[in-house]
């Protein structure tokens, strides 16, 4: 059992990474404000559109002459007329119909773009939380047998088998040890609250915003070739004060065409050309940002694999040597026990950091931009299984016996 005793630190910090599951929560946090953003343009539009698509109430009071003055001069000849009525025409149908369409578009293309403004800023950290959660359980556990080696020195000072500066060392280390962990979880606890997992549907967004910034631009468009053409409709009551008609009302039927919705339908198609190319070359639009996250992710990857590889040989030579000098005893031979120890504890921390934080990284990749990365090997995760001996008990210590200068690993 105290044999196998170190090992759990890297096992028991694996164990707690692979339980935590992917959450998208809600939406980076940007559920909410998108929804009130959305109903707060929704009310602004069905207000526009109850004034377009509703019949338009006129009154038309005019003076016209008479049969009976003809072209005589104007005066007693002169009569009343009155029209009251209601007008509908077909730009302000078009328009509102319009209207409601950009309003849908400009909802889908808000949530869409205020989820992926979230994602470009809390992305560079995806799976920061899990590796530091990693890292704290497997200095936590690190912890409890660094408190008990403390104990076991400074019993066999009291015992006269161990001397003050081998304690002062443990100390150290010690101390070191507990800054590390609280250096880790006050990095951890500075992390802004996002879902631990990614969002796999990344790729969608971007589609959605591509799609919903089209609907908008061409709904826009549609909007202002309203007023190109019209069919004024109106139909009311009508009567000259004065002269009494059966059925005094009236129906008109317009049509009106501005001559130049020529030229507007070709201008708006090449705007709309032009905007698409626009949208790909801003600089700070949502899909540069991706696509920059996505490189700056690859590299961080690149670079974290490439650490990993080197913790995880830095932490198996230090565990050979533990092993190694085990049957060994002696003053300096204990001390230097003690420095590969807190080294190989240090070390299987960070490559429990590491282990917990790529595949988080691999699926993100994957879901931003179909990038294909190498996994992280299931078998590689594991630390060699090695005899290597946990700190000496306070109830077995064994007597100091010097080892000559020239043979002295501390040295």
């Amino acid at each position: 059992m105290r044999q196998h005793a170190a090992l759990s630190l890297i096992v028991a910090s694996l164990a707690s990474a692979a339980g935590a599951e992917p959450s998208l929560g809600d939406g980076w946090g940007a559920v909410g404000e998108s929804k009130a953003y959305c109903e707060y343009v929704t009310a602004l539009s069905e207000g526009e559109r109850a004034l377009l698509l509703s019949p338009e109430l006129f009154t038309l009071t005019s003076t016209i002459a008479t049969e009976e003055t003809g072209a005589q001069a104007l005066g007693d000849g002169v009569g009343l007329r009155q029209s009251v009525g209601l007008r509908m025409r077909t730009s302000r149908l078009r328009r509102g119909r319009a209207l409601r369409q950009r309003t849908e578009a400009e909802c889908e293309r808000y949530r869409a773009r205020t989820q992926l403004a979230r994602i470009l800023e809390q992305a560079p950290d995806v799976g920061l939380r899990e590796g530091l959660g990693a890292e704290i359980a497997a200095l936590e556990a690190a912890l409890s047998h660094a408190d008990s080696r403390v104990s076991d020195v400074r019993a066999q000072v009291g015992a006269r088998t161990a001397t003050q500066q081998e304690l002062l060392a443990a100390q150290l280390k010690l101390e070191q040890l507990r800054n590390r962990l609280r250096g880790v979880r006050q990095q951890r606890d500075a992390l802004p609250t996002v879902p631990d997992g990614f969002p796999a549907e990344i790729t969608q967004l971007v589609s959605d915003f591509r799609e919903a910034d089209e609907r908008y631009a061409a709904a826009d468009a549609s909007m202002r070739e309203s007023n190109a053409w019209d069919f004024d409709l109106r139909g009311g009551y009508d009567q000259i004060v004065g002269d009494s008609r059966d059925i005094p009302a009236f129906v008109t039927l317009s049509f009106s065409m501005s001559l130049g919705s020529l030229h507007q339908k070709n201008a708006h198609d090449r705007g709309l050309r032009k905007r698409d190319e626009w949208r790909s070359l801003e600089f700070g639009g949502l899909r540069r940002g991706v696509a920059d996250l996505v490189r700056s992710l690859e590299a961080t990857r690149r670079h974290a694999q490439l650490r990993l590889d080197q913790v995880r040989g830095l932490r198996d030579e230090l565990a050979e040597r533990l092993a190694a000098i085990e049957p060994l005893t002696g003053e300096y031979v204990r001390r230097h026990r003690d420095t590969l120890w807190f080294e190989w504890v240090t070390a299987g921390a960070e490559a429990a950091h590491l282990e917990a934080r790529l595949p988080r990284l691999d699926a993100f990749l994957v879901a931003a931009a179909g990038t294909s990365v190498p996994a992280v090997a299931a078998g590689a995760d594991q630390p060699r299984r090695l005899s290597i001996p946990a700190p000496p008990q306070a109830s077995t210590p064994r007597p100091a016996s010097r080892i000559p200068e020239r043979d002295d690993p501390g040295r």
